[in-house]
C-alpha cells in the first residue's frame, strides 16, 4: 500500500495509508487518493453547509405534513433513496448542478434501465425537494439552471372512447340524479 506523511498544524506529522495498492504507478496512486481527499473533504459533515440528506429528510417530512398518502410517500422515499444512494447524504447541496442531474438521468437510462416514466417521477421529488430548500434558504440556484429542460417520462392520459350502445347501457344503469351529469 502507499502512504503518505501529512504535516499537522500543531505536533507531529500523521502517517496515513492512501487505500491503494503498490504496484500502482505513484502519479497515479497520487490522482486517486487527491480525487479521494477532494471527495471526502466536500462532504466533511462538520461545516454546516446544508447537505443532500437533509434536502430529502425535509421534503419527505413536509410531505407527511402535508397529509400525502401512504402510497405517495412510498414513491417518495424510494426516490428520495435512489437520489441519495448515487450522490450519498452527505454531498453538499450546492453541488446538485444541471452536469450532475444529466449524469444521473443517463445512470438510470442506460445501467439501471429506469422507465421514462419513473424518471419522470423521481425527478418530480427532486424538483419539490428543491423548491422547499430554496423557499428555506439553504439552496439558491435558480431551479430552471439545475432540472432538465422539456419533459421526462411526462404520461399522458389515456383516450378511449365509448361506443354509443355501451353509453345507452350505463346511462340507464345510473340512478336519476345522476343521468344529468353523465
Amino acid at each position: 500500500m502507499w502512504w503518505g506523511v501529512w504535516p499537522q498544524e500543531q505536533g507531529e506529522a500523521r502517517r496515513e495509508s492512501l487505500g491503494i495498492p503498490a504496484p500502482q504507478p505513484e502519479d497515479d496512486a497520487l490522482e486517486l487518493w487527491l480525487a479521494r481527499a477532494k471527495r471526502d473533504r466536500a462532504a466533511a459533515p462538520a461545516d454546516k453547509t446544508p447537505r443532500v440528506g437533509a434536502l430529502f429528510d425535509d421534503y419527505v417530512r413536509a410531505q407527511r405534513r402535508r397529509k400525502r398518502s401512504d402510497a405517495t410517500l412510498e414513491i417518495d422515499l424510494r426516490a428520495a433513496g435512489h437520489f441519495l444512494a448515487e450522490w450519498g447524504r452527505n454531498m453538499p447541496q450546492r453541488l446538485i448542478t444541471s452536469q450532475l442531474v444529466d449524469d444521473w438521468i443517463s445512470t438510470c437510462e442506460t445501467e439501471t434501465r429506469m422507465k421514462p416514466a419513473t424518471i419522470g417521477r423521481e425527478l418530480v421529488v427532486l424538483r419539490g425537494a428543491l423548491k422547499l430548500a430554496i423557499h428555506r434558504g439553504t439552496f439558491t440556484t435558480p431551479l430552471e439552471r439545475v432540472m432538465p429542460l422539456g419533459d421526462i417520462g411526462r404520461s399522458s392520459a389515456r383516450t378511449t372512447g365509448v361506443d354509443e350502445a355501451t353509453a345507452r347501457r350505463i346511462f340507464d344503469e345510473l340512478p336519476e340524479e345522476r343521468r344529468g351529469w353523465f
